[in-house]
C-alpha cells in the first residue's frame, strides 16, 4: 500500500508497471491489475518533479526481467535517494548543530 497524490492508500501490485508511449510523452503506467491507476511521466525534468512515494511505488511495481525498465529503475533509485538525501538535509539544517559531512 501506498499514498497517492490525493492521500489515498492504493494498494500496489509487484511487476506490473508497464512502459508506454503516448503523444510522443514516455510514461510509466502503475498499478495496471489495481483499481487506482497512476501515471509516472519518464522525462528527465518530470522525473525530478515526483513525490518520494510515488517514486517508491515505481520502483517497487518495475518487473526486473527487461532490461530498459531494470535501467530505469536504477535511474530512480538514485533519484530517490537524491531526494532523500535533500529531504534529511533540509531537515538537518533547521537544527543549531547542522553540520555537513
Amino acid at each position: 500500500m501506498y499514498l497517492n497524490q490525493r492521500g489515498q492508500d492504493v494498494e500496489m501490485q509487484r511487476g506490473t508497471a508497464v512502459k508506454e508511449v503516448n503523444f510522443g510523452m514516455t510514461h510509466l503506467i502503475l498499478n495496471l491489475d489495481g483499481k487506482e491507476i497512476a501515471y509516472l511521466l519518464l522525462e528527465e525534468h518530470s522525473l525530478q518533479r515526483n513525490s518520494i512515494l510515488n517514486l517508491r511505488a515505481a520502483i517497487y511495481q518495475i518487473n526486473e526481467e527487461d532490461e530498459e525498465l531494470r535501467n530505469l529503475k536504477e535511474r530512480l533509485i538514485q533519484i530517490l535517494e537524491e531526494k532523500e538525501e535533500n529531504l534529511l538535509s533540509n531537515f538537518l539544517k533547521m537544527n543549531l548543530f547542522y553540520q555537513r559531512i
